[in-house]
């Protein structure tokens, strides 16, 4: 297992990271993920979310509700995953397999 990533699925895993940093979360979670894989733009994932309706901007009014306030908190600077995200990682490596992908692309996140 360990397939390596597609550029547009690394590509949201940096995003998440980023979209996580922005909000001054001290962790990288699914619903950072999530964003991620919107933000992308262009992967399966991608597509499939924005054609149901799911925007970055609502997914963001959802997150500032339910998550940490998006104050002046210290957050270390790389933002570690949490446990959640690591499980969906190791899944989308399963269904990588699964499916004979040589690489893990957004569809498998």
């Amino acid at each position: 297992m360990n397939r390596p990533y597609t550029d547009r699925a690394k590509k949201a895993i940096k995003l998440a990271a980023k979209m996580s940093k922005q909000m001054h979360h001290s962790y990288i979670g699914t619903e950072h993920l999530l964003l991620g894989l919107i933000k992308e733009g262009q992967g399966v994932a991608s597509c499939v979310l924005t054609s149901n309706g799911v925007t970055a901007e609502k997914l963001m009014e959802i997150m500032e509700e339910l998550v940490a306030p998006a104050t002046d908190v210290m957050i270390s600077e790389n933002p570690g995953n949490s446990p959640r995200v690591n499980t969906v990682l190791e899944i989308s490596d399963e269904i990588a397999e699964k499916t004979d992908s040589a690489e893990i692309g957004t569809e498998h996140i």
